[in-house]
């Protein structure tokens, strides 16, 4: 993936840090994960999809993100989605690096570090449970996608150091 590596800070706990730096290839969707639980998933916004189509989080995530690649003339019948009542117990979000440097913290539920992540132009992350912060390396420009309707700025997020 353009621009993007992984730095894992192994036994904190014990008093010992170490750094890790990964490139995955483009091909790759780097998942973070705990205890079995998926938290985020990083990937290039160019990764390479099977047959037109990449689809990077599973069926029962509560946010569906995918790449499609089509020739041109192309056409996507017109459509519209079905109505249906959603319940989320997690609020999912994308976010694509359109230029820039951030590095990605991913918390678990408890604040627990889970993993910091470099990741540059053209990279995208989906956070699928638990919290996140993040810290500009170089100006950056993001976009980002979440479920919706907004609550208000109040009822929108935790914050794991409240001022």
């Amino acid at each position: 993936i353009q621009n993007i590596s992984l730095l894992l800070l192994k036994g904190e706990g014990l008093g010992m840090r170490s750094a890790i730096r990964y490139t995955p290839p483009m091909s790759s969707i780097r998942t973070i994960e705990k205890d079995g639980e998926i938290y985020a998933k990083i990937f290039s916004s160019d990764i390479e999809t099977e047959n037109g189509m990449k689809f990077v989080t599973e069926d029962e995530d509560p946010l569906q993100v995918g790449v499609f690649e089509r020739e041109s003339g192309y056409e996507v019948v017109p459509h519209r989605h079905v109505s249906r009542n959603l319940s989320l117990s997690d609020v999912g979000e994308f976010l694509l690096i359109q230029k820039g440097e951030v590095t990605v913290t991913v918390f678990d539920e408890d604040w627990g570090e889970i993993e910091s992540v470099t990741v540059g132009t053209g990279g995208c992350i989906v956070f699928l449970r638990g919290g996140h912060g993040l810290t500009m390396n170089k100006n950056a420009r993001i976009l980002e996608v979440k479920q919706g309707p907004y609550p208000g700025r109040d009822a929108e997020k935790v914050f794991r150091d409240p001022k």
